[in-house]
This record gives structure tokens, sequence and C-alpha cells, in this order.
């Protein structure tokens, strides 16, 4: 029987170890698993690490995969051997561009003048321009992970 003592006991050292563990994602140098962002119209992700193997579905542009491993398959292709396995399957790295989220501070002071250099730090943003005659806000370029940029 699970006592009200024992439901107080239990979640008092549940909260105390909450307590003393390091928050996820507040450390910059912790490796909390590579991500993948596919990069072309759709890739296939294979039962093995092989373009002859069997299809199990398809990934398509700017979506996020999980990369478990990395794997030098010898049945190539021989220009890029290299092959990630996903969430039930392999898929060939080629289109699969290995991203980060890392946050940065809001900055509210860019030179005017001159502008200022910025890097896309996430995946990928959308920028967004305002229109004032239609009082709308519409989608202008999406940006990429790793890219720099003129703001």
């Amino acid at each position: 029987m699970y006592t009200r003592r024992k439901f107080l006991i239990s979640s008092a050292s549940w909260l105390g170890g909450l307590a003393i563990r390091p928050l996820k994602g507040l450390d910059p140098d912790v490796d909390e698993g590579k991500i993948g962002r596919v990069t072309t119209k759709s890739i296939s992700v294979y039962s093995k690490p092989s373009d002859k193997s069997k299809i199990l579905y398809q990934r398509f542009r700017d979506e996020l995969v999980n990369i478990y491993d990395e794997i030098l398959s010898e049945d190539g292709p021989g220009y890029n051997p290299k092959w990630y396995r996903v969430w039930r399957g392999y898929a060939h790295s080629a289109y699969l561009q290995q991203v980060k989220f890392r946050y940065n501070p809001v900055i509210t002071d860019i030179l005017i003048n001159s502008g200022q250099l910025a890097e896309v730090t996430v995946p990928l943003t959308q920028t967004m321009r305002y229109l004032p005659y239609r009082k709308n806000w519409e989608p202008l370029y999406r940006l990429y992970y790793g890219s720099t940029h003129w703001v």
C-alpha cells in the first residue's frame, strides 16, 4: 500500500534530485545528440545502409532528423560511403546537413548606418517583410544553419 508518508518521501527525493540536476540546454559544451536537416526535395530512409536495400519511408525538405550513428558502408557509394542511422532505418549523408540549436541573447542595438554580420545558429529561420499598404507581414527568405548575413 502506498501511504501518504511514502508519497511525500518519494516526492521530496524526486524534487531534490531534480534540483541538483543540471538543466538541459544550458551548457553549450554538452552534446545532446546530432540532428540533421534534409536539404533536398526528399530523401529515402532505407532498411540497411545501402541504396539497394528496401526503402522504408521518405523525409522531406527542411525536416529535422535525429542522427544516432555514422556508418561507412561497404555497399558505398564509392564517392561517399557515409550513412547515418536514423529513426527506423538509415539515410545517406549526401543531403543531410548536421545542425544544432544554439540560442543567443537578443541584440537590440544594430549598427544602422553600416549594418553588421549575423550568423544563423538554429537549423532554419524564416525572414519576414512588412507590407505597409496591406498592413501585413509576408515570408521573404528562408535562412539556414551556419549561414551569415548582413542585418
